[in-house]
């Protein structure tokens, strides 16, 4: 895997990213708004600075990170990508929607919702997975 697409560049879509890209990977941040998506290269940009000022990281290695990681608004911006990293908002629908329109491998960051529906005759065996606070991934 060399290339990753991550939907949603807020808090943790934009901790995503950087991770991602500083791990080396090419990363395709995506958000429905370019001012979103500045202030998200912004925050990752004073991320890695904080990296520089206490000499964990060279300004080159800093620049390499950044130069990773492109913006887009269009959805079309995940053709490339080998997996696809959600980080939109936390409604269900919208992530089920959006998984189902591409092809990649996909992930989820939902955090409070249920991704797997309850078996009728198991709702009280149910339980999300105890170590992530989320359930299994959106089919």
């Amino acid at each position: 895997m060399k290339n990753i697409a991550v939907i949603g560049a807020g808090t943790m879509g934009n901790g995503i990213a950087h991770t991602a890209a500083a791990a080396g990977l090419s990363v395709t941040l995506i958000d429905v708004e370019k001012p979103i998506l500045e202030r998200a290269m912004s925050t990752i940009s004073a991320n890695l600075q904080r990296g520089v000022d206490k000499g964990r990281l060279s300004v080159d290695e800093k620049n390499a990170v950044i130069g990773t990681i492109r913006t887009s608004t269009e959805m079309d911006a995940i053709a490339s990508a080998d997996m696809v990293i959600e980080a939109i908002i936390e409604n269900l629908g919208a992530k089920s929607n959006l998984f189902r329109s591409s092809t990649a491998w996909h992930a989820t960051n939902a955090s409070s919702l249920r991704t797997r529906p309850r078996s009728p005759s198991r709702k009280s065996r149910y339980r999300p997975n105890a170590r992530t606070k989320s359930s299994a991934c959106i089919s």
